[in-house]
């Protein structure tokens, strides 16, 4: 079917498509005279998503997701705004909206799940996809309430949003303080042990003990050595005088006494020499010089023992001394030992009062924090447009539904012309005569007001024919 063929029905079933037309711009004119009109406010939120947070000091990660914002936009239509609106709003105690209720759902819903439905089902929330602004619109009956939900929302938004940054803190903050109230105990448990134990082993709390007592070490180490020396060289001269007498011995050689008597006996024996040689030995002044001599090696003997006894005397002397030195040694070396155990002991005590102390001042630091972060009345949110009553209404809106209207009654009116025609088909060109008999055209016959000016005369019938010699040709 060509254009002109549509044309021609269109034409032709003009009061129909008029009817149906006319008809779907009345009902669209009176329904918008009956729909009552709805008002729409909006309020702007945005969100800072970049700067730190005033307690933390560091930018969350989380906000900087593609999902925050989607998310904050769900927060708003949460169930939890939705109570906090209807609290702050006091439509729990409306009376209207009681008595609403009840003769819309006789009860058998609960007040408050009918109350948000009914309050949510008004809301949009539109979170912008590349900017950090979410836009809240509400749609009321009147202006004036449009605008007090929009606000309420907003208002409500914002503190939950507070609510669910200090909640956790304030979760945090009884965990953090119980932790530590159990690690102060701790502390102050293991401080104890430490200063019981420092008094018990006489500790100090620095090193100049252990410094002494090394020192002392130190001190008997030497005099050891040196009384091993001394033992040993007193054991060399015993030996000595038991092998070659006392008499080559240092002791006997530096003694004055021993080199006197030796004196005095190498004088008498040259004088007894002498005088035996002058006058024999029988001769009582040889017999007393004889006595003499004896008197003086006995002396020397005696003096030689006595030095012999010393010798004796200084070594078992140096070997007792050895003896204590030793036993001094060991006992200063065990002494040494223990206080290194205690010192080790209360290295270890200290090191758990030093652990304890930085775990409890982490806690309590998170305990500073959380506290800081529970009370903090800051969010990330600002409004930057309050909802105001609107000049107009948003709903119904004439002129769409009308132009809506006009589209799709010009549809439905051409549909139903198309279907008319097809019900009751009739020849209204000459495609459709070619089409329909198919015969060739030779003629038209043609209203007078519409035939060709060089067809009329002046007693024209209101007819004429005007003939299609060119399609009577190409049919022969």
């Amino acid at each position: 079917m060509s254009f002109s063929q549509i044309i021609a029905i269109l034409r032709a079933r003009w009061g129909i498509v008029a009817s149906i037309i006319s008809l779907a711009l009345l009902s669209t004119l009176a329904l918008n005279m009956i729909l009552n009109k709805r008002y729409t406010a909006t309020a702007v939120v945005m969100l800072d998503i970049k700067s730190p947070d005033p307690v933390a000091g560091m930018v969350l990660p989380g906000m900087m997701s593609p999902t925050y914002m989607a998310t904050q936009g769900d927060v708003v239509k949460s169930q939890r705004v939705l109570d906090r609106v209807i609290t702050n709003l006091k439509l729990d105690v409306n009376p209207q909206f009681q008595a609403l209720w009840q003769s819309t759902t006789k009860g058998k819903v609960p007040y408050r799940v009918w109350l948000a439905d009914r309050v949510s089902s008004s809301l949009k929330v539109d979170p912008a996809r590349e900017s950090n602004v979410i836009s809240i619109e509400y749609t009321a009956d009147s202006a004036d309430q449009a605008a007090i939900f929009a606000n309420a929302f907003t208002g409500a938004f914002i503190e939950v949003s507070r609510d669910l940054r200090s909640e956790p803190a304030r979760q945090f903050g009884s965990t953090f303080e119980t932790l530590a109230g159990q690690l102060r105990k701790r502390l102050e448990a293991a401080n104890a042990k430490l200063t019981q134990y420092q008094r018990d082993a006489g500790l100090m709390a620095t090193d100049e003990r252990l410094d002494v007592e090394t020192q002392r070490l130190a001190e008997l180490s030497s005099q050891v050595l040196q009384l091993q020396a001394m033992t040993t060289d007193s054991e060399a001269r015993q030996a000595t005088a038991r092998s070659r007498g006392t008499d080559s011995t240092v002791e006997a050689s530096n003694s004055a006494v021993v080199a006197q008597i030796k004196s005095d006996l190498i004088r008498a024996e040259a004088q007894l020499q002498e005088l035996r040689s002058r006058l024999g030995d029988a001769h009582p002044t040889v017999q007393q010089q004889l006595s003499n001599v004896e008197s003086l090696r006995t002396r020397l003997n005696a003096e030689f023992g006595r030095v012999n006894s010393m010798i004796s005397t200084s070594g078992s002397i140096q070997a007792t001394r050895l003896v204590q030195a030793k036993a001094a040694l060991e006992e200063q070396r065990a002494k040494l030992l223990k206080l290194k155990e205690q010192r080790a002991d209360a290295s270890m005590l200290t090191r758990d009062v030093e652990n304890l102390q930085r775990a409890y001042d982490v806690v309590q630091g998170r305990v500073s924090q959380a506290t800081m972060e529970s009370a903090s009345a800051q969010t990330n949110l600002s409004v930057i447009q309050e909802a105001i009553p609107p000049a107009s209404a948003s709903a119904p809106k004439s002129w769409l539904n009308l132009g809506i209207a006009m589209i799709l009654g010009t549809l439905i009116a051409c549909a139903t012309a198309m279907a008319v025609e097809l019900i009751d088909r009739r020849v209204r060109s000459n495609e459709d005569v070619l089409r329909e008999l198919g015969v060739p055209l030779v003629g038209v016959l043609l209203k007078t007001e519409n035939a060709p000016k060089g067809l009329l005369t002046r007693k024209a019938p209101p007819w004429v024919i005007q003939r299609n010699l060119p399609s009577a040709l190409g049919a022969r």
